[in-house]
């Protein structure tokens, strides 16, 4: 198919899903973003990029890059002397304040449908438990002003337990799943009955061509169209020809009877 016209079939594609609030996009720079609005209908990218407000612009998802997301200092952080440290700033959210992030975002020209604090991972060396990491993260939720939907995104497997979604359930706080840095396949993750914290789920991953991170696409729209839950899937920077033909196969799949594609199906059949 001629990449023009993969465009236009796309574009459809995402306007069809977009009447069921599922909302396909890209987690990408402000430039590339802007370029293929035309296409999807959602995006996400850091917060420090601006907007203005005469831009066309598909429903905006932004990240947090902040110093306190990390409980110890990546070896590749920009600030050579924190390096390999323990943050003693882990989930402080004052830091946040001091930093201006609520500020910029106060003088965005566009409301965020979501603010993301993507918390990198902890390693199991450190020997913190779940649980101690579910309180700081509750008292960080909480100390946050309540004018914006956040939403949280993990990259350690053991805390996708019941605290968790019961911490995020009770502030309304929306998950991110994902599936890189060792956590679990998408299909494992939305087979979880507690999966859904807030109005809305959002999903980032790389576009692969395997049938079991396919089928957790399908199996994730499935269930938020089952359970009426807006769904966000961003899809992270990458060529944009393999990633648009990558999506109309991934559409095409789903075209058909979702719940005979369901796994849970499949299984019960």
């Amino acid at each position: 198919m001629r990449y023009p016209e993969c465009e236009e079939n796309l574009a459809a594609y995402c306007r069809s899903w977009k009447r069921h609030g599922i909302f396909f996009g890209i987690e990408s720079g402000r430039s590339q973003i802007k370029r293929l609005g035309r296409i999807f209908p959602a995006a996400c990218c850091s917060l420090d990029a601006g907007w203005r407000a005469e831009e066309h612009l598909p429903a905006l998802s932004l990240n947090v890059v902040s110093e306190c997301l990390h409980y110890r200092f990546p070896h590749s952080y920009t600030d050579r002397a924190k390096r390999g440290r323990l943050n003693p700033n882990f989930l402080n959210s004052r830091l946040l304040l001091r930093e201006h992030i609520f500020a910029v975002l106060n003088n965005q020209l566009v409301t965020p449908r979501h603010v993301l604090f993507p918390i990198p991972k902890i390693s199991r060396t450190e020997g913190v438990s779940s649980y101690d990491l579910l309180a700081r993260l509750e008292a960080f939720l909480d100390s946050l002003p309540g004018s914006y939907d956040y939403a949280v995104q993990l990259s350690n497997p053991e805390l996708l337990i019941p605290a968790l979604f019961d911490t995020l359930s009770a502030r309304n706080v929306a998950l991110v799943m994902t599936d890189s840095n060792g956590m679990p396949s998408l299909l494992d993750q939305i087979l979880s009955p507690f999966l859904f914290t807030a109005d809305s789920l959002l999903v980032v991953s790389e576009m692969q061509d395997a049938t079991l991170w396919r089928l957790g696409i399908v199996e994730t729209v499935r269930r938020c169209v089952t359970e009426k839950k807006q769904l966000y899937c961003y899809f992270r920077d990458q060529e944009e020809a393999r990633l648009h033909h990558g999506l109309l196969e991934l559409m095409q799949m789903m075209n058909g009877d979702l719940a005979k594609l369901s796994p849970i199906k499949q299984r019960a059949a």
